[in-house]
């Protein structure tokens, strides 16, 4: 910003910026008038409150004056978030399942949170059967998240393909903080080499317990990578800071050997810092 102030040739002028409600003030420096104008340039840190600040100028002659102005809080473009892949399976039991698995991306410098992702499964006829809403708390700029959803239908209709729509409720500057990180995914079969458990262990980064709500996404994939399953399921109880714990999903398919996990905090809940996601995957031998 600058500064310009006009007063007597010979007058010492000093200059102060200070937030018109409350908070410290900025000192400019004085300067002495040779030719009946000074000027004074400075630049606010990005950390500025967006509020009302006032500029003053006070002179060794007794006058002063002042001026106030804005600051406003810096433009973030709005986040923008890529549905790099989606896949859906269907399984009739006595009633039919539906199980998606969706890769977003955040392909902007923003990040993304308060996500609201749709995911609509279409019959022959063009026409939505059933339809899975997620909320996410955050996709960071540059990161990918993996999702998981299950519709359950009480009639027996033939789903065609699936489709994902995002909506991103605040676009934010990315942060260097981290979501819960995932590791030591582990594909364990049974003894008889029916189904499979995976294993893994998720800390909490924050300086708050992880709310029981913090959502375990987890998507499975056969040895050609294609989708195969997937669940998730929250934490229930509430993970103390730097902690670290174990979760698990039971009763995969024998064809699983690849799976990919991520971790929303959020679930219904909120916290006040997010950061970045972890993914991790597991090839089992």
């Amino acid at each position: 910003m600058t500064l310009k102030a006009t007063a007597p040739i010979g007058a010492r002028c000093s200059a102060s910026l200070m937030p018109a409600r409350r908070g410290s003030q900025v000192k400019l420096g004085t300067q002495h008038f040779t030719n009946g104008d000074a000027v004074w340039r400075y630049s606010l840190p990005r950390q500025a409150p967006a509020r009302d600040w006032k500029a003053t100028v006070a002179c060794s002659t007794g006058g002063s004056a002042s001026r106030r102005f804005e600051v406003g809080s810096p433009s973030v473009a709005p986040a923008q978030i890529e549905v790099v892949k989606s896949a859906f399976v269907s399984q009739a039991l006595s009633s039919v399942f539906l199980t998606c698995g969706v890769e977003l991306k955040n392909v902007s410098h923003s990040d993304a949170r308060n996500l609201t992702v749709n995911v609509s499964f279409v019959d022959t006829q063009g026409s939505a059967v059933a339809t899975s809403t997620t909320y996410l708390g955050l996709i960071p700029a540059g990161q990918v998240f993996y999702m998981s959803c299950i519709e359950q239908l009480n009639v027996n209709l033939t789903v065609a393909l699936m489709q994902v729509t995002v909506k991103v409720g605040e676009s934010t500057t990315p942060t260097a903080a981290l979501l819960p990180t995932v590791s030591n995914l582990v594909l364990t079969p049974d003894q008889y080499d029916i189904s499979q458990t995976l294993t893994g262990s998720l800390s909490n980064p924050y300086n708050t317990p992880l709310s029981r709500d913090a959502t375990i996404y987890a998507l499975y994939y056969d040895a050609n990578g294609n989708f195969v399953g997937g669940s998730y399921e929250n934490t229930g109880a509430a993970v103390e800071p730097g902690a670290t714990v174990s979760f698990s999903f039971a009763d995969l398919d024998p064809s699983v050997t690849t799976t990919q996990v991520s971790v929303d905090p959020c679930g219904s809940s909120r916290l006040e810092q997010l950061g970045r996601p972890q993914t991790s995957s597991v090839r089992a031998s």
